[in-house]
């Protein structure tokens, strides 16, 4: 039995490919793509647990918290997009030793609390095993299954979906599909514009170095798809892809072409990109809110009836410290406390 946090990125990978053939994998779990939201003081880890032959890993970034207390003191958070943890078993008492460890871990390092992302499509918030983890399931998604028939996947899109791709495709629109450094800054640039059109919060604010990051994912790990038209270009989507599955991962576009219908037009051309390759799913990601009838949502929904579902968990270590760190934050910053005292980890909003 031996528990240990990894930070070597080929130890890390080579331990995702044992996971890999038995469908343990995704571009989310790789150390590169942990990387991309490394800030200075970060640590990004890969947390491991083994005990006769089985295997649970987690990746995270650990990151020091600004607190009163005299000692050091850290949370964890897995990184924006869908992780979780990874396990080659479901037996409750291989989980419950996992979990163990890792709270044990976790309390040797000052680790107070963490956030954990869960994987819609590996729903692997089944393999929480510790009544220390609140899981939380938070909102639809929209999938589409890639080993659909052309005919039967545009027959499954809503009404306005295939009224948009009408217009889009009337109006010139066309989509081109990338891998260099060059088209992925032009989709960086046209990201940033509308992040700040959105007013977005800085959660959702991916600077330069991330898009320049990006190729470390890999060779056939991602692409950039762009929408032009007369020369200039409309929007673009950049897409994860892995062994199983291709996810949706950023999009822009500005208001200003929104009469040429770019964004309907980037999720048909990825979609019929996609039908009858490698990957099992495509994932589209759900809408900007939990609610049932989130825009977003309901426009995503329109390529797809089919749904997962997202789950989120805060793991609570030290429940003494992690009450003392909000509440000084709560008093700190009562202006703040009113919009994001119900956040897992609140203390963080500045």
């Amino acid at each position: 039995m031996t528990a240990r946090s990894v930070t070597d990125p080929v130890e890390w990978s080579a331990l995702l490919d044992r996971l890999a053939p038995r469908g343990l994998d995704d571009v989310y779990f790789r150390p590169a793509y942990c990387a991309l939201y490394a800030r200075p003081d970060d640590s990004s880890e890969l947390f491991v647990f083994e005990m006769e032959g089985e295997v649970f890993a987690l990746p995270w970034l650990v990151r020091p918290i600004e607190s009163p207390a005299v000692r050091s003191l850290f949370d964890f958070e897995t990184p924006y997009g869908y992780g979780g943890p990874l396990s080659t078993s479901s037996d409750p008492a291989f989980l419950g030793a996992a979990w163990n460890a890792l709270e044990g871990h976790c309390s040797r390092r000052g680790i107070v609390c963490g956030f954990i992302r869960f994987h819609p499509l590996l729903e692997n918030h089944r393999w929480v095993h510790s009544r220390s983890v609140t899981v939380v399931n938070d909102r639809q998604t929209v999938v589409l299954t890639l080993s659909k028939e052309r005919d039967r996947v545009l027959a499954d899109y809503s009404p306005d979906t295939r009224r948009n791709v009408r217009k889009g495709e009337k109006a010139g629109v066309k989509i081109s599909v990338h891998t260099d450094a060059a088209s992925l800054k032009v989709f960086a640039c046209l990201y940033a514009a509308h992040m700040k059109e959105l007013d977005a919060h800085d959660d959702y604010l991916f600077g330069e170095g991330y898009f320049n990051a990006v190729p470390t994912l890999g060779n056939g790990a991602w692409r950039v798809y762009l929408a032009e038209r007369q020369g200039e270009v409309l929007g673009g989507a950049l897409i994860l892809l892995s062994g199983r599955w291709a996810h949706y991962h950023l999009s822009s576009s500005l208001k200003a072409h929104n009469a040429f219908a770019p964004n309907a037009m980037l999720r048909h051309a990825v979609t019929m990109d996609l039908l009858g390759k490698s990957q099992e799913r495509l994932h589209y990601g759900g809408g900007r809110t939990a609610a049932a009838d989130d825009s977003l949502l309901r426009f995503k929904g329109g390529f797809s009836p089919e749904r997962a579902a997202f789950h989120f968990g805060g793991l609570i270590c030290d429940p003494a410290a992690y009450e003392a760190i909000c509440s000084h934050w709560a008093w700190t910053r009562p202006d703040l406390a009113e919009k994001y005292g119900g956040r897992f980890l609140r203390y963080r909003y500045k």
